[in-house]
């Protein structure tokens, strides 16, 4: 659980967060300390539900987490890995900024099954 979880902090510490205030803040401090901030501004906004570990058929590694301080239950899996994996399987992606973009079926590659 700790690999996982560290790959994906660091995923979010390069992203950074989507709050403009807080990604100027994260920019303006020594890339050794972001982390801290990036970590603190997505803990105030998810809780973790569950831990998804890497494994050779998934080709890919999860966090499930639902939304804070709201009525409504939102709930995201942010998923790292390999993009043909991901594809495979996917119906719709995050492109900047748009929500809900539906990926067109070329972009979805067919999903192999097994190491190579």
């Amino acid at each position: 659980a700790d690999v996982t979880e560290a790959a994906l902090k660091v995923l979010a510490e390069k992203a950074l967060p989507p709050d403009h205030d807080i990604a100027l803040k994260a920019l303006s401090i020594p890339e050794e300390d972001r982390g801290s901030v990036v970590d603190t501004y997505w803990k105030s906004k998810y809780r973790t539900c569950q831990l998804l570990e890497f494994t050779r058929d998934r080709k890919s590694m999860s966090v499930f987490c639902s939304l804070l301080n709201t009525r409504d239950k939102e709930n995201v899996l942010l998923t790292k890995g390999a993009p043909e994996a991901i594809l495979s399987r996917s119906i719709y992606a995050y492109i900047g900024g748009e929500e809900n973009v539906v990926l067109a079926a070329r972009l979805r590659l067919p999903r192999h099954t097994g190491d190579r």
